[in-house]
């Protein structure tokens, strides 16, 4: 099979004939790096949160930017500039619907769009505004803490597969550095 496993992809992308890349339901991902001969399949860091991946769009062979969903119906972007080694996420607190499209720039421009006309544009929210609501506050810091004290991926800030301290600790450097 082309990307093995019977995966439904979703989407697709990039940069040069020999590396490539491919995503779809329940988080499968999957790269190529010898013009699709071999696929190796990967994870979005904690990926076990995730329902799908919609879009994306390759920057280079390190850079990738992500538009997915959570089980939970949770918006949020992916980011790796490691050839997803490491993903960052970006939580979109106060969008109900998941974004399908993404283009982003080497420059740092970013636009998604999704269902019911939702468009971001060169602003993704940070980190540290954990609720989405445009403020980073204490709200902000309860609502972290109350998922990374039930091991939700959403406390995955870091990106590493993994929701412990070092979460906690990139959390508060994002939330004490503001937006």
């Amino acid at each position: 099979d082309l990307v093995g496993g019977g995966a439904d992809i979703e989407d697709g992308g990039s940069v040069k004939q020999s590396t490539g890349w491919g995503w779809g339901w329940w988080a499968y991902s999957a790269k190529t790096t010898d013009g699709g001969e071999t696929w190796q399949t990967f994870t979005f860091g904690n990926s076990h949160d995730i329902r799908i991946a919609f879009g994306l769009t390759v920057i280079s062979e390190d850079e990738v930017w992500v538009t997915a969903q959570t089980e939970n119906a949770r918006p949020l972007l992916l980011h790796t500039t490691d050839g997803g080694q490491t993903w960052q996420r970006t939580y979109l607190g106060g969008y109900q619907y998941p974004f399908s499209e993404i283009d982003a720039s080497p420059s740092g421009d970013v636009w998604a769009g999704g269902f019911r006309g939702a468009i971001i544009s060169n602003h993704v929210p940070c980190a540290a505004d954990f609720t989405g609501d445009g403020a980073v506050n204490t709200q902000d810091v309860l609502a972290f803490l109350n998922a990374w004290a039930a091991g939700d991926g959403s406390a995955d800030i870091n990106g590493d597969g993994s929701v412990n301290t070092q979460d906690v600790l990139a959390f508060l450097n994002a939330w004490a550095a503001g937006c």
